[in-house]
């Protein structure tokens, strides 16, 4: 007892005497510091059964690498499919064959909008990352709104993520549609189980992995320095609790305020509006009304929440990215939730992708742009529309006018993301079709999961490890984020080698996937 009294002791007079001296020091400018907290702990680490046996196993695991290649490499025979789906020389192959594959779809352009998206992202948490740690030269986020391009480019971060759930929502729709249609019988129930459960094993892995090393000491001890207690701590702190709800993917509304591995959020709202899709999808069938009115009215609805939400709780209507939301909460706010990481904020943009789902698959070998005004309005939505959001977005409003926007910027953002692929798929863009289809973007468009799942801890190590205030310039943002960049689809190349393909190849080996009873037609003749 009396030796605690005496550090407590030791610890108060230690902060007066250095509030006393930082007092003097700005003595010139009438401040007057008071320090609150004082942080000298010594950390000791100690290693649970839970690390050793993590390590364990990803070292079998890198063994079983290693086997799997020696055996695909020198086997004279290759029997064994679940060996060949570890190893390197398969895997490799198998993404040299995708690589050369030049014209493996009218959607192929969806490969590099992800590649391009994900740049953007990664960019995006570069700068999350220097808002919300401690900057030296502060007056660079403070001046911010004064430039243009700043501003815009601070707003239109808030918009990237809106691409991903139009993707994902249109390629359910159009496979869907596609089973649908042409179903002499459908199990609906089998659907949703298989449809779901393959979706739910194939994005598990690389989460499993990464929320793992967030909840073992390796990750935690490897951080050192004055603010480790602030960032590295507590993320160790919230992964040891929470680490379940990833699993269930409902962290971005359950226990959302210490949610573990924060970007799996994106993953928890697209997997609930995946699930929600399949069975808005299955009533339009059934229901056998007009598709483009049902799914219009869900577009109206997922529009109409956020700005019944905003309105009620008097929000703005998109979450700023500046030092004092960055700093003060870590993005763990309600503000936060209600506006960008929820379901129902992300709702619009989801049903929309199922609406552009269902519009191409009826056009999809049609003539669509067949003059130059159909290419001009494709020109001016395209690229128009997310320019108008930027704009709009840089202004403050009242509260009816905040609340409408909150609703509709997001799917109006979506919708020129959406023409510009429907665009594209129909032959027309001209250079932006061409740079989308650009086989390195096709390439690196193909490991863009794994590169979001680990970029993350990547990127943020830059905040809980800094041993001093961070000097931020427009140059040491650049350069930070092409370190960041390079360095997270390095990684996500690995993940995506050792761990995505070997586990999708064996979930196609055991996991059974649905097969509808399918009607096609060649010539005229129906072929069961």
């Amino acid at each position: 007892m009396d030796e605690k009294y005496n550090v407590h002791k030791n610890v108060t007079v230690l902060e007066k005497a250095i509030s006393k001296l930082y007092t003097q020091k700005y003595k010139h400018l009438d401040l007057k510091a008071t320090v609150i907290d004082l942080n000298c702990h010594n950390y000791q680490y100690h290693l649970k059964m839970f690390d050793v046996v993590l390590m364990s196993f990803i070292v079998a695991y890198l063994l079983l690498i290693v086997f799997a290649t020696v055996y695909d490499v020198t086997a004279l025979r290759k029997t064994n499919k679940c060996i060949t789906s570890f190893s390197l020389y398969h895997n490799l192959t198998e993404l040299k064959r995708k690589y050369q594959q030049t014209d493996f779809h009218k959607l192929k352009c969806i490969q590099g909008i992800r590649f391009y998206t994900t740049v953007l992202i990664i960019f995006c948490h570069t700068f999350c990352s220097f808002s919300g740690g401690f900057v030296a030269n502060t007056k660079y986020f403070e001046e911010i709104p004064q430039n243009s391009l700043r501003h815009g480019l601070r707003n239109l971060f808030v918009f990237l993520v809106q691409t991903f759930f139009l993707i994902s929502a249109w390629l359910l729709s159009y496979h869907t549609f596609h089973i649908f249609e042409h179903a002499e019988r459908m199990h609906f129930l089998k659907y949703v189980w298989l449809t779901f459960g393959n979706r739910y094993l194939r994005i598990i892995p690389p989460v499993l992995l990464m929320v793992s090393l967030g909840s073992s000491i390796w990750i935690y001890g490897s951080f050192h320095g004055p603010v480790k207690d602030i960032y590295s701590d507590k993320e160790y702190q919230r992964c040891q609790e929470n680490w379940w709800i990833i699993f269930l993917f409902l962290n971005n509304h359950y226990q959302q305020h210490d949610m573990c591995y924060f970007t799996t959020w994106y993953l928890s709202a697209d997997t609930q509006l995946y699930a929600l899709s399949i069975i808005i999808l299955i009533i339009i069938f059934k229901l056998k009304y007009s598709n483009i009115l049902l799914l219009a009215i869900c577009v109206t609805i997922g529009i109409t929440i956020p700005s019944m939400v905003s309105y009620l709780y008097n929000l703005d209507f998109i979450y700023r990215i500046t030092p004092e939301n960055s700093k003060n909460n870590m993005f763990r706010s309600f503000e936060f939730n209600a506006t960008y990481t929820s379901t129902y904020s992300n709702m619009a943009t989801y049903t929309l992708g199922l609406l552009f789902g269902y519009i191409y698959y009826r056009l999809e070998n049609k003539p669509f742009f067949t003059n130059k005004l159909h290419i001009i309005l494709w020109w001016t939505t395209s690229l128009g529309l997310p320019l108008t959001v930027i704009i709009i977005s840089s202004y403050e409003y009242g509260q009816v006018t905040r609340a409408v926007l909150a609703g509709t910027l997001k799917p109006m953002y979506a919708l020129g993301i959406g023409m510009a692929i429907f665009g594209m798929s129909h032959r027309t863009g001209g250079i932006i079709k061409v740079l989308c289809e650009w086989k390195p973007a096709l390439f690196l468009g193909n490991i863009t999961y794994s590169t979001y799942v680990v970029h993350f801890g990547i990127v943020f190590c830059r905040t809980a490890l800094t041993m001093e205030p961070l000097q931020v310039s427009d140059s040491v943002l650049l350069f930070s984020f092409i370190q960041d960049a390079l360095l997270s689809f390095i990684c996500g190349f690995v993940m995506h080698l050792l761990l995505e393909m070997p586990m999708s190849q064996l979930q196609s080996i055991f996991v059974p996937k649905f097969r509808a009873d399918v009607l096609k037609f060649d010539n005229d003749k129906r072929i069961k």
